[in-house]
């Protein structure tokens, strides 16, 4: 179960990541359209400007990524897990569906088959860098 977990969680961390570069750049494209105008008409002055102008937008970019690196992943996935986790009548009743299913099924296999079992969903970041798992 854990591995689905980090994988989702990976998932929802880069997709958050790339989200959030493709919204700043598009904002940055807007913000030096003009001004690439101009520097295809004029010199390297507005080059230079672009690049001044340009400055917040990559330190924004660099900023993400390194959010998105800093996130405690264990963390998240720990948290994902417990979301996932049924509650103990659930649980049990999973539990005794496997072995009316497989009575001589060890402990172990029970529990494992029942956390394959398991859709783990979408996990998402959310604005805030918030984690929310949306359910398939």
């Amino acid at each position: 179960m854990r591995e689905p977990v980090e994988d989702a969680v990976e998932t929802a961390i880069a997709s958050r990541r790339d989200d959030l570069i493709a919204a700043i750049e598009a904002e940055q494209d807007e913000a030096t359209k003009e001004i690439r105008a101009e520097i295809d008409r004029l010199t390297a002055d507005l080059r230079a400007q672009e690049e001044r102008v340009s400055a917040p937008f990559l330190d924004r970019i660099e900023t993400a990524r390194s959010e998105a690196l800093a996130i405690d992943r264990e963390t998240v996935v720990r948290w994902v897990i417990r979301q996932m986790t049924p509650d103990v009548e659930l649980l049990r009743i999973a539990i005794n569906g496997t072995f009316a299913h497989e009575p001589g099924l060890r402990w172990s296999t029970a529990l494992d088959q029942i956390a394959d079992d398991t859709d783990v969903g979408n996990v998402v970041m959310d604005d805030a860098g918030g984690l929310v798992q949306q359910r398939r």
